[in-house]
């Protein structure tokens, strides 16, 4: 049986992509998001791919890609960064206003459960 690994250069470290999470940043620089780079269904191999996947609710591709711009525009940035690096930054709660009230809730996934198996951690 063949095996596909996926791994990606990280600083000069070579990481299996399955231990790794996109993190949606805010102008400020602190995290609005994150989401893993590999799940059961999938896996965000690219920038671009991850920038979608962020804005999937946009059923629209047009739409989509214009929200995608404003973003960026706005200074949002994404980056891909080891699942311990990620909860690291999101465990830094933004002081810059940014974030509305309730300030930073849970992801709707357990960042430290590389698998993906966890459902919401607010249930």
């Amino acid at each position: 049986m063949t095996t596909l690994r996926l791994s990606v250069d990280l600083d000069g470290v070579s990481v299996p992509l399955h231990e790794c999470d996109w993190v949606l940043r805010q102008p400020c620089g602190c995290v609005a998001s994150m989401m893993h780079a590999v799940t059961s269904l999938m896996a965000l191999t690219s920038e671009d791919e991850a920038w979608h996947e962020f804005y999937c609710e946009i059923p629209r591709a047009d739409k989509r890609r214009r929200a995608i711009a404003a973003a960026r525009e706005q200074g949002h940035t994404i980056a891909l960064m080891t699942i311990d690096d990620a909860v690291r930054a999101w465990e830094v709660r933004c002081t810059h206003g940014q974030i509305p009230e309730p300030a930073q809730q849970a992801p709707m996934f357990d960042p430290t459960d590389p698998a993906g198996i966890s459902s919401d951690v607010n249930a």
